[in-house]
């Protein structure tokens, strides 16, 4: 509940909160603003309604589906798939082991 309370404010990219990211050779990248707020829109439908997994999104000119249950894109010219995250930004400290929180 607290994760779904964090997701439904309204925060853009780039700033405090969040962003949808696509991996390319090993290296994670930004979704552009506004599929980022599509993409967003429709995941939390999908948490809050059990509503569709997937959602097609156009960016770059480019027309992809993301399914939220896989966390995969699919290029609807290539078909090419590519793992997708919800990056939370959030202080390096959380994420930090125990030692060096501890010290």
């Amino acid at each position: 509940d607290v994760l779904r309370a964090e997701l439904r404010a309204p925060r853009r990219m780039h700033g405090c909160g969040f962003s949808w990211q696509f991996e390319q050779s090993g290296k994670w990248h930004d979704f552009g603003l506004e599929a980022n707020d599509h993409t967003q829109h429709a995941y939390l439908e999908h948490l809050n309604s059990g509503g569709v997994a997937t959602v097609e999104v156009t960016s770059g000119g480019t027309g992809r589906v993301i399914d939220f249950d896989k966390m995969m894109q699919r290029n609807l010219k290539t078909q090419k798939l590519r793992l997708v995250r919800l990056s939370l930004f959030v202080p390096r400290a959380w994420t930090s082991c125990n030692k060096t929180l501890l010290t």
